[in-house]
């Protein structure tokens, strides 16, 4: 042994090392490797210019090929995914969207570099789709009940939505069975309101022109006020009590003609008081007397 280590001198022995790792580095770096992989292509959207795509996802088969120490790491396309956006989709004679295989190997390069070069054997990569339509379709709300009113309020203008129609994107044959909704959650209602709200989830594939809408609605206080109408027949004066209710809003501030038409129908011994009311929020109590005697000649 110490024969040996007399014969093989340190110095040596590093430089033997040194021109065996040149010898390694030098082979590698001459050495052409080619794999073939399976990578995933993908779609950033399903929706591209009026198509949707039935598929975001289509396999396609590569070769990539590298030299030198690129060529230990060819394992890493296998699996990898290519994400297009929509601008590189194109509509080929079959009516289809399709990308080109040079937009692909483009963004391969892009994402790892022009250490490798990738070969597609077919010039594009067709997604299946299918056309687009769009319709307008009413917004139906749902969970009125949610609505609550305090004590003695009514509503004086219903619950309505805005924008109540909308414009549905999709498949003609998803769109056919697709009803839009709102759903109103659980609120206490006062006075006027208006509260935006995000439209009911659509299942994939379809597109809203709007992704809210607003439901607006007045409730108001009711209140009952008495209004006095003198009614003269011969030397009698009759007074005419009227009891309306209503908003309280429109009764504060109305004369008995504003919200109603007050006539007599003239008989032969008496007048009969007739009320037409002129405000559909306005309702009618009582009229006292209805029946007014013409007095004895």
């Amino acid at each position: 042994m110490k024969r040996f280590k007399q014969i093989i001198r340190p110095d040596a022995l590093a430089f033997v090392l040194f021109a065996g790792l040149v010898w390694l580095v030098m082979t590698i770096t001459g050495t052409t490797s080619t794999k073939s992989c399976s990578i995933n292509v993908v779609a950033e959207s399903s929706l591209v210019e009026g198509y949707y795509l039935l598929d975001t996802i289509v396999p396609l088969m590569i070769d990539v090929e590298s030299s030198g120490i690129n060529a230990l790491r060819l394992g890493q396309f296998e699996d990898a995914h290519v994400v297009v956006e929509k601008e590189l989709f194109f509509v080929d004679k079959s009516g289809q969207l399709s990308i080109r295989s040079e937009d692909i190997k483009a963004l391969l390069s892009q994402e790892y570099g022009n250490e490798y070069s990738f070969t597609i054997t077919t010039s594009r990569v067709m997604f299946p789709s299918e056309k687009l339509s769009s319709v307008n379709v009413p917004v139906v709300l749902k969970g009125i009940r949610n609505a609550t009113l305090p004590n003695g309020m009514r509503w004086s203008e219903a619950l309505r939505i805005e924008p109540d129609t909308v414009v549905l994107t999709g498949p003609i044959a998803r769109m056919q069975r697709t009803q839009v909704f709102v759903t109103l959650p659980e609120v206490i209602w006062e006075g006027s309101m208006a509260i935006s709200l995000p439209l009911d989830q659509l299942e994939k594939g379809l597109e809203l022109s709007v992704n809210s809408v607003d439901v607006i609605g007045t409730s108001e206080y009711w209140v009952e006020k008495e209004f006095i109408y003198q009614r003269r027949i011969g030397q009698r004066v009759y007074e005419v009590k009227l009891w309306l209710s209503g908003p309280f809003s429109i009764l504060k501030n109305s004369e008995l003609i504003d919200l109603c038409e007050l006539t007599f129908q003239d008989f032969d011994t008496f007048e009969m008081a007739q009320v037409t009311i002129r405000n559909k929020d306005v309702e009618l109590l009582s009229i006292t007397p209805h029946k007014l005697e013409k007095p004895l000649q």
